[in-house]
């Protein structure tokens, strides 16, 4: 774990495969591979071994400094909040100390006559603007910032599943409320500001539907879990319960392999024997074959 940042994407998130599986069989080590995941969490850089490093967290963080841990390190794997206007504030730090922000526009937007004769609107970049804007997106960034910037959003509903996760575990703890509202509005913030930044023009690809759906699901979940227990039920029991059924029934079919494979290979007591390192080279002889006794 502490050299995962090193390693390529595939064995990264082999890596991160074979610890969902230990941290789930062996309660014993899951301190120890928390806390060493916490520490190489800024680390890593491939996108599905952040995935699964995320989905550890949220699943297996149940004690308060944990947790704390957790959403400290994912805080700083984020960046500034809110993204959007972060991201707007290093776009006009990269304009010339004498120009206005009114001479260059970000956008252009013309108006077209088709051929059937309907009219559309076409929208481009001023060129200073986009040399601008790749200059912001090519800036240096934290690892889950420059990721979800890249369109990876997939991650990001995983990310805002933790987060959920997560402030519903603290809230469960004794004397955390005052704490937990503060931790329940920093990750609906979160939430909010993936789903604004990934429809505007920073991001190489716009958010789909889906995503904001996904994410926008983890946000009314925050909202009103303490209402609806079976949220907090599906969030914190569901989704580890079918990781447990999943790891029985893997377990079942290496087990009925292993058994099958073991009768493939079985030698039965009057098997013969076949005695070939005694026939000289060369030979055609008929070799001899010993039964057991």
């Amino acid at each position: 774990m502490e050299f995962i940042s090193e390693f390529s994407s595939s064995s990264a998130v082999d890596v991160l495969s074979f610890i969902k599986e230990v941290v789930e069989k062996f309660p014993r080590l899951r301190p120890d591979i928390i806390s060493h995941l916490l520490s190489t969490l800024s680390d890593i850089k491939a996108k599905k071994a952040f995935r699964g490093a995320l989905w550890i967290l949220g699943e297996y963080c149940t004690e308060e400094k944990d947790i704390k841990d957790a959403l400290r390190a994912i805080r700083n794997s984020v960046g500034e909040l809110p993204i959007l206007a972060t991201e707007q504030r290093l776009l006009e730090s990269h304009k010339d100390a004498d120009e206005e922000e009114s001479e260059v526009p970000v956008h252009t937007t013309t108006t077209r006559v088709l051929a059937d004769g309907t009219y559309a609107t076409e929208s481009a970049l001023d060129p200073k603007a986009a040399a601008k804007l790749e200059a912001v997106r090519g800036a240096s960034k934290p690892p889950l910032r420059t990721l979800i910037l890249d369109g990876d959003y997939y991650l990001a509903t995983i990310l805002s599943s933790t987060l959920a996760k997560l402030v519903m575990r603290f809230s469960e703890l004794p004397d955390t409320a005052e704490l937990s509202n503060s931790f329940r509005a920093e990750a609906m913030l979160t939430m909010s500001s993936i789903i604004g930044v990934g429809q505007s023009h920073f991001v190489k690809v716009r958010i789909d539907e889906d995503s904001i759906d996904r994410i926008m699901s983890c946000f009314r979940a925050l909202a009103e879990y303490k209402e609806i227990k079976d949220v907090e039920e599906v969030f914190l029991n569901e989704t580890k319960h079918a990781y447990t059924t999943m790891l029985q029934a893997e377990d079942k079919l290496r087990q009925a392999q292993a058994r099958a494979d073991q009768n493939k290979s079985a030698v039965q007591p009057d098997d013969v024997i076949s005695i070939r390192h005694l026939v000289k080279k060369g030979a055609e002889q008929q070799v001899d074959e010993v039964p057991f006794i």
